[in-house]
């Protein structure tokens, strides 16, 4: 909502609440979507595999993103701001996602195997 909200802003449009909120779900799954694409483009170079390989890529998508990028963004507030449950809940969240990528790109390997031979 706040980065919509932001570019609304520079592009000087003037919208209604409901096309915001569309516009800001569109946003939050872009931002869901993006790393997953870039995982899956690089997992295979990566020193580990399987679920282990999909938590470190949670793990590290929680520390950029959460503990860094929002906050040198302006888009929310410092780390030390919020109290250590929001963090345990974001890195909760975040390695579910890697796990949950990686168990999705691991499916998908295996049927390509399958219509492939």
């Amino acid at each position: 909502d706040v980065l919509v909200g932001r570019i609304e802003d520079a592009l000087g449009a003037d919208i209604d609440q409901q096309t915001h909120q569309k516009r800001g779900a569109a946003m939050h799954y872009a931002i869901g979507i993006a790393p997953a694409v870039g995982y899956a483009l690089v997992r295979d170079k990566l020193p580990v595999g399987g679920v282990a390989r999909g938590a470190l890529f949670g793990l590290g998508l929680w520390l950029f993103q959460d503990e860094v990028l929002n906050s040198v963004t302006g888009l929310g507030a410092k780390p030390q701001d919020y109290p250590w449950q929001a963090h345990a809940r974001g890195l909760a969240a975040h390695l579910a996602y890697g796990v949950a990528t990686e168990l999705a790109l691991e499916a998908a390997d295996r049927k390509l195997v399958r219509s492939s031979a």
